[in-house]
This record gives C-alpha cells, structure tokens and sequence, in this order.
C-alpha cells in the first residue's frame, strides 16, 4: 500500500523506522515533536529518543505493569521485528515507536476535560503503586525531595533579591520583583515550615518502599480524550516519588490558565479524592507545594540566567500577569486550607 506522506523530508527521516515493523503504514504527519502514523494495526506515533535504554527499559516495565492491572490507555512501546524497543534511522538517530490514540487534547478551559483527566490521574495513581522492580531502579529514577527543592529555589530567590539590589538602576522588571519580594519569601518560608510539622522524610521513605510512581509531567497535553476513553501519554519523566506530586502539578497549571478559580480547583480535588484518597500528610504535602510561589520563582529564574544578554519584555509581561492574579491565588488557598486539610 502506498504511503501518504505531509511535510518535506518525512520519509527520509523515519523510513528506515517504519520498515523495522510489521504494520503497514498509509499516513504519515507531524505532531508535536513526533510523527503521527495511520497503519493498518491503529495509530503508532514515532519519535527521537535521547535518554538511556536503561531509562526505556524502566518505562517498558512499568507500562507492562499497567496493562497487566486491566488499564490499556498509555502509549506502549512496541518492539521491532527483532524485539528492540530502540530504532536507529539511517543518520544514526535514536526513535522509538508507541501505540497512540484518536482523539483530542484536553482543553484546559473546559471543565469536564479537566475532571475526566484528574480522575484518570487518580486511576493511574492506584495502578502506578507496588511496582516491585529492583532497588537499584528506585535509586536510579527517584528524584531530589521536594523540600530539598524548596530550599534550593528560595535561595535562588534570594541570590535574584541581592543581585537587583546592588544595581545603581533598575527596569521596570527589576523595580516589579523587587515589589513582590518580600510577600513571596513569606509564602516559601509558609511551605518549608509546613513540611517541618510533620514526618515528611518518612512520608517520602514509605513510597520508595511501597515502590510509588508519578508520571512526572502530567498536564493537559498529555491527556487525549474521545467518546470512548481517557488515554494518557509521555511517561518519559516518570520517576518514583509522593504522587501528589503529579496532581499539584496538574492542579497548579489548570488553575494558572483559570484565574485561580476555586470553584474548578475545589471540583479537580473532589474528582481526585472520589477515586483514591489521601492520607493527611499527603494533603499537607500538596498544600505546602500549592502554597510555594513557584511561578514567581521560574520567571525570576528565567530573568536571571539570561540577565548578560538581553532583558525580554515577555518575563515583565508574565510578571504583571502574576501579580494580577495573587488575590484568587490566595483566595484559593485558603479554600483549599479549609475544605481539604484534617
């Protein structure tokens, strides 16, 4: 059967991919970052791959995991036709080839998406507990604790507070930060003690030893809907670790693109907890992170590591756009204080 191919150099790029397989592929076209394929097996889509096959290997596990417990809806390596999972095309580069779904985005401005992703989230979370692979695979993909992280990034704060001050001028960006400075390190000083008042090292020890996985990037992006199923996808920053982790993360951007509505935020959590619950540390966890001025901090980073060469109009704009925004974010979380922490 005849491909059809969209965009200049397609074939060339993944051709030697597609062959390595047995389905027979009748549309190829860009996606995000990758290439969508129509084979007569359903959707695959092919992309580059940098990271270890130790890290493939890992994912590869965890996937099998997953469809062994009944949940089919993530995007599974397929090996090639001599059983490897790595593909090289013809200029050495590395691909991998999965299952992808039909279907669209979930919209971020659209409530039931938002739901049906955060309760498939909290599905995954039951699923994604008790993978017993090796210790030296925990070690391998756990990440740095979250209040090791706070402290790292409330110090980078300050470093942003003691370069702007020794400046003989300052820009509109520089006079803004400075304004928003002191309430900000109040709100990472706030996440840091609320950390301090309970075990935390031990809530993090008892998920490494239960073996607890995040996806590690769950967003809106990540989550295809169609009439029939959620499906999620991009599992590649999954890492042992708390799994609140992954709802603020999905909680935090949901509510950035909505103004901070605590209606919305108040429906995800419910959503989540009508699926799997949460112990009351692990509700504090989450409000400790919701509480931390991450935002503020990754613009403020963002100035600062590129303040040698140029100062962006954009890292102003998001700033005000922050500022803008403060009061339903702290509306929200004293909503979230009140209604979810024992």
């Amino acid at each position: 059967m005849q491909r059809v191919w969209e965009g200049e150099c397609v074939e060339e790029k993944i051709k030697d991919v597609l062959d390595a397989y047995t389905f027979q592929t009748t549309r190829v076209c860009r996606g995000r970052g990758a290439f969508i394929c129509d084979t007569d097996q359903g959707m695959k889509i092919v992309k580059a791959y940098h990271r270890s096959p130790q890290r493939l290997e890992f994912e590869q596990l965890v996937k099998y995991t997953i469809r062994d417990r009944g949940y089919y809806y993530v995007d599974q390596l397929l090996p090639n036709k001599e059983g490897r999972y790595l593909n090289n095309n013809k200029d050495g580069q590395m691909y991998t080839v999965r299952d992808w779904f039909e279907g669209r985005e979930c919209d971020v401005k659209n409530a039931a998406d938002v739901l049906a992703a955060v309760r498939q989230l909290a599905v995954l979370h039951m699923l994604m507990r008790r993978c017993d692979l090796s210790e030296d695979r925990v070690e391998q993909f756990s990440f740095q604790d979250t209040r090791q992280i706070f402290l790292k990034r409330r110090k980078e704060l300050r470093a942003i507070y003691s370069y702007i001050r020794q400046k003989k001028q300052w820009n509109d960006f520089e006079k803004l930060y400075m304004q928003l400075y002191g309430d900000r390190m109040k709100e990472a000083d706030a996440a840091l003690s609320e950390l301090n008042q309970f075990d935390f090292d031990g809530l993090r020890k008892k998920a490494l030893d239960e073996r607890t996985l995040c996806h590690g990037d769950f967003n809106y992006h990540q989550v295809i809907l169609n009439r029939k199923y959620t499906a999620v996808v991009n599992f590649d920053k999954m890492h042992y670790d708390i799994q609140v982790k992954d709802l603020y993360q999905f909680l935090r951007k949901v509510l950035e693109k909505n103004n901070w509505d605590s209606s919305l935020g108040t429906m995800i959590m419910d959503t989540y907890l009508s699926v799997r619950t949460l112990s009351e540390e692990e509700r504090r966890v989450l409000y400790a992170m919701l509480t931390f001025p991450e935002k503020f901090w990754k613009i403020s980073n963002r100035y600062y590591n590129s303040r040698k060469s140029w100062i962006s109009s954009v890292n102003y704009d998001k700033l005000c756009r922050f500022k803008k925004t403060e009061g339903q974010r702290r509306d929200f979380l004293n909503t979230f204080k009140y209604a979810f922490i024992f």
